[in-house]
């Protein structure tokens, strides 16, 4: 009987323990500091940049729907959208506002009553654009991570001509209303000079001309090359369809580009991006002002090719290029 007693004592304590136990954990959960982190992104192409972004702050504890909350501006790449929903973020109680790139980050820059820190997740050049007095003391309240794309933009046509030395004419597609688009040009142009390999500028800014590139005279031995724009990430797909038809490599951006159908990318991808991105929203989240924290460069940068397009073009790689190529199925 005593036996009894004892074990029921024991259950009874273990229960009230557990409810106990629970019951400190939700207050602890709920007096936790909520953090309210605001993310602008040009056009849906972007979202894996969100991902990584979320993924990096989970491991280091910003949790979604425990101690941390997003406000997600999806423009759906309307240049009008991308102001309005910049203006209305700014204008929201956020301890913090992502820019998914230039082109939102842009707009940030440009209201000058906004006070809510802001860190762009990939711009081309931050001193080049204007974004930032420098790297190491951003100063104002921009800060973030480059993704390097307008010296890259020089090193890919570098890399274009030592992997395929047969290329004659590289058809370079950029955006005349994107600066981003306009540095990483003239950098091609540098390089161009420099090596004397030949080069046919195209500009695409719009549905009509990206039509237009459908009755271009492609020639034999002519490769394509497209520079930075967030109206060309939402028209990859379109011109590497256009490409894998007209027998023509082309050289993209990032890794999202390969999955469209192109030939070769050299970049960051947009997880990496977002990812890396997270230890400075952390920094600002512990209290530090965004012009004090040093503008990062992309961690890892891969030179992928798309194995499919590879064999569906029959390309034959140099020797000396292929060793440093990673193909992708």
């Amino acid at each position: 009987m005593k036996k009894m007693i004892r074990i029921i004592l024991i259950v009874i304590g273990i229960i009230l323990f557990s409810f106990w136990y629970i019951q400190s954990s939700n207050e602890l959960v709920n007096t936790k500091e909520k953090y309210k982190i605001g993310v602008l992104i040009s056009g849906t192409e972007r979202i894996e940049k969100i991902k990584g972004l979320k993924e990096g702050l989970q491991n280091l504890g910003y949790v979604e729907g425990m101690n941390t909350s997003f406000v997600i501006k999806n423009a759906d790449n309307q240049i009008d959208l991308i102001k309005k929903y910049a203006n209305e973020l700014d204008a929201m109680d956020l301890d913090v506002i992502i820019a998914g790139g230039a082109i939102e980050t842009k707009f940030f820059k440009e209201n000058s009553r906004g006070k809510t820190p802001i860190i762009f997740l990939g711009v081309a050049d931050a001193i080049q654009l204007n974004l930032v007095e420098s790297y190491q003391k951003p100063n104002g309240r921009l800060t973030g991570v480059e993704n390097g794309h307008v010296e890259l933009s020089g090193k890919r046509l570098q890399l274009f001509k030592l992997l395929l030395p047969s290329l004659n004419r590289i058809i370079v597609i950029y955006d005349e209303k994107i600066d981003a688009s306009l540095l990483s040009l003239e950098k091609v142009k540098q390089v161009s000079e420099k090596l004397q390999i030949g080069i046919s500028p195209i500009p695409i800014s719009n549905l009509e001309q990206l039509k237009e590139l459908k009755s271009f005279s492609f020639q034999e031995n002519d490769g394509i090359l497209v520079l930075p724009s967030y109206f060309l990430e939402k028209a990859s797909l379109t011109i590497g369809q256009l490409a894998l038809e007209r027998n023509i490599p082309t050289f993209g951006v990032q890794s999202s580009d390969i999955k469209n159908g192109f030939l070769l990318s050299y970049g960051v991808s947009y997880y990496d991006q977002g990812f890396q991105c997270a230890s400075t929203v952390s920094q600002i989240l512990h209290g530090q002002s965004a012009g004090s924290i040093p503008v990062e460069k992309p961690d890892t940068v891969r030179l992928l090719v798309n194995a499919k397009t590879e064999r569906a073009l029959n390309i034959e790689f140099s020797k000396i290029g292929n060793a440093f190529i990673q193909r992708i199925e």
